[in-house]
């Protein structure tokens, strides 16, 4: 009985001193950060489009996972402009210094990943 204790504690022990191999992401919002990468999920409704913003020094890449969406992108002077519909399943990939807006014909929701560009 002794053996089958520590055998126990010793199994516990180990398994405790792992660390998790990846971890699954919830919720909405800011669901991860690190020093060159955010992801962010977000659920937009059709009444509430997406301000025009840019992420300056980062790029990057939008993807819908459900829903429809018309995202409108232009540089600064508002010169160059283009339109990406997109449904689920589609990304659209961008320099963060381009600026972005969103119209929704439904619910839809998108996760957005920010590749902060490296320092020269």
């Amino acid at each position: 009985m002794k053996k089958m204790t520590v055998f126990l504690a010793a199994l516990l022990l180990s398994a405790s001193t792992y660390a998790s191999l990846g971890e699954q992401l919830e919720g909405e919002g800011k669901i991860y950060q690190n020093p060159s990468i955010t992801i962010v999920r977000k659920t937009f409704s059709p009444d509430k489009g997406m301000k025009r913003h840019h992420h300056p020094n980062s790029q990057v890449v939008l993807t819908v996972i459900n829903g429809k969406a018309v995202f409108t992108l232009d540089n600064d002077d508002g010169k160059n402009r283009e339109e990406h519909t997109l449904t689920a399943g589609e990304v659209l990939t961008f320099n963060g210094e381009n600026y972005i807006t969103g119209k929704f014909e439904e619910p839809t929701m998108v996760v957005v990943t920010l590749v902060e560009d490296e320092q020269k």
